[in-house]
């Protein structure tokens, strides 16, 4: 063989010699780590639910109504447009996710940070309290409680209610 073949076989060797060496390394990584953590990772699962006790208090419906009843909350549907306009809490304000697609809603600008605000959305299982609430963290306000039940369970109650101008209550 001529020298110009035996350096070219060279580095295919050297070439796959590495490959070989770093799938090796690769796998008892792996290995170790399916050894240290069973149940894996699995870089495709988007976290979904998060642990928000510590972050927001959850309050019921005898909580929330003696809040409206004290008048020193500040109520905030986080319902669309359509389901506010229906009926909502008395004086509540309507503040959809929807408002924050482009930055912060100009109402907030109109609340003190350290206001309490208590959320609600249709019920139990809705989100969007709980997204709202995390929108507004971002903008400090600090003062946060969710109504858990929803408006829903408030209705079930015949707690007061309001609806828009020329909207019948239900």
């Amino acid at each position: 063989m001529t020298t110009r073949k035996l350096s070219r076989l060279r580095i295919i060797k050297t070439f796959f010699f590495r490959v070989f060496i770093i799938i090796s390394i690769s796998s008892i990584a792996g290995i170790a780590f399916n050894l240290a953590y069973p149940r894996g990772l699995n870089p495709f699962t988007i976290k979904t639910s998060y642990n928000t006790d510590n972050l927001f208090t959850f309050i019921d419906l005898p909580a929330a109504r003696e809040e409206l009843d004290n008048g020193e909350a500040i109520f905030i549907d986080t319902r669309n447009k359509k389901e506010f306009n229906k009926a909502h809490i008395p004086g509540a304000i309507n503040l959809p996710v929807s408002e924050f697609a482009k930055g912060k809603p100009k109402i907030l600008e109109f609340l003190p940070e350290d206001t309490e605000l208590i959320l609600y959305c249709e019920s139990a299982e809705c989100k969007t309290a709980l997204r709202v609430a995390r929108l507004l963290k971002t903008y400090n306000f600090t003062e946060l409680k969710i109504i858990k039940p929803g408006w829903n369970a408030w209705q079930e109650k015949a707690y007061p209610a309001e609806a828009e101008e020329g909207t019948k209550l239900p």
